[in-house]
């Protein structure tokens, strides 16, 4: 309304924290935020979240390389490259969100190779699922509801089996 312009820089320093929506850790980087009046803000550069955590399904995970990359278009859908992992004796269960915020993509990873099944199952239980108690059952359904991952079929199949399930039905917002 008032036809503002505003070409801002900012430069996060050491005493930037995050806490919110069960991640927490110090945040560093820089932003470029270019305002031009009718226009939807912009921005360029990128925030890392450094000495972070991640509490889901009960877990505390570590953040690993996470960041959040803007490229020049609107402020509201940068880019993510996140992980978050689950150290277990030497296995490594981790999970890493990539492309747009609005449209984000969850994969699972382990060291070493296994299963997603199995990898949902370190991140939420600790342990294989051939080791998961039927009490975790519930909460691995959970987390691969809101993981919306590709293949979930499978994987809530195979979480079922595991626990002598005929019938299951997930749902999620």
């Amino acid at each position: 309304a008032f036809g503002l312009e505003s070409d801002l820089w900012i430069r996060l320093g050491e005493q930037v924290k995050l806490d919110a929506m069960g991640l927490k850790g110090r945040l560093a980087g820089q932003l470029h935020l270019l305002e031009q009046p009718q226009q939807a803000t912009r921005a360029s550069g990128e925030l890392r979240i450094e000495e972070g955590h991640y509490a889901q399904w009960g877990q505390d995970l570590n953040l690993r390389n996470s960041r959040v990359i803007y490229t020049g278009q609107s402020i509201t859908d940068p880019a993510v490259d996140a992980r978050a992992e689950r150290v277990i004796g030497d296995v490594t269960a981790g999970l890493r969100v990539t492309g747009r915020l609005l449209e984000p993509v969850a994969r699972l990873y382990s060291s070493p190779a296994m299963g997603d099944a199995d990898v949902l199952s370190y991140l939420v239980a600790g342990q294989p699922l051939s080791k998961a108690s039927s009490t975790d059952a519930n909460a691995l359904m959970g987390a691969a509801a809101s993981l919306g991952l590709r293949g979930g079929s499978m994987l809530t199949d195979r979480i079922a089996h595991t626990f002598g399930l005929d019938e299951i039905k997930v749902g999620g917002n």
